[in-house]
């Protein structure tokens, strides 16, 4: 971990780590809340730990998900997974389609997206 910052309203605590992403922390439950990503050229990503994630056009171009040893473009999971404006819900703490279970197919487990070289989110 780099660094460390609260939100003005302390339920939010965000680290950055050596990998070059930020992490976003409920202070309440100290859960991780999402995992964000900048690229070259303002391009960027946020991935929540069940695999919901917003993205700009390149940067869901540069990540792909990877399950057990098959990597799976984002595209492929834009329809089940993609959330617009899911870093503002999260911020907000507004309940969204994110929450809801049936946005996830029992054939694709849970994910806890974490970034390795290149940028690849994987899950665990």
């Amino acid at each position: 971990m780099l660094s460390v910052a609260w939100s003005p309203d302390g339920h939010t605590l965000a680290t950055g780590s050596f990998d070059g992403s930020t992490r976003l922390w409920d202070t309440g439950t100290g859960s991780e809340l999402a995992s964000l990503v900048g690229f070259d050229h303002g391009d960027w990503a946020v991935v929540t730990p069940e695999g919901h994630f917003d993205a700009s056009e390149g940067g869901r171009r540069q990540l792909h998900l990877v399950l057990g040893l098959e990597p799976i473009d984002l595209e492929q999971m834009k329809s089940r997974y993609w959330v617009p404006g899911l870093l503002q819900q999260i911020m907000e703490r507004k309940p969204s389609a994110t929450s809801s279970p049936s946005r996830r197919p029992s054939s694709i487990p849970t994910c806890r997206p974490r970034l390795l070289r290149g940028r690849t989110l994987t899950s665990r």
